[in-house]
């Protein structure tokens, strides 16, 4: 949850790799022939970094997707640096839209 910019997100997985850096990953499954990470899914993962970060201010969260397609196959795709400004830019124009501040 962030308090600061009022939004609850669920966060799939947060780990650490070898870089040691702490990654907050999302877990998609796609059975089509086009199953790597999309841009909603980046941004979505830039949702769960801002709320992480906000609450785990000692640490910086990087972001990834991680797609499983049905054969088994998986590709890791790192999120955009910018995908939670793109996430709460997303969020103000709906609000603006719905009439809302």
């Amino acid at each position: 949850y962030s308090f600061e910019h009022r939004f609850a997100c669920t966060t799939d997985l947060v780990w650490r790799p070898q870089d040691g850096r702490i990654r907050v990953t999302d877990l998609k499954t796609r059975a089509n022939k086009d199953w790597g990470a999309y841009l909603s899914d980046e941004v979505q993962v830039g949702a769960q970094q801002i709320a992480y970060d906000e609450r785990h201010s000692e640490w910086s969260a990087s972001g990834s997707v991680l797609v499983v397609h049905e054969s088994g196959a998986y590709k890791e795709t790192q999120a955009r640096s910018e995908a939670g400004l793109i996430f709460l830019a997303l969020r103000k124009a709906y609000k603006l839209m719905k009439g809302g501040v």
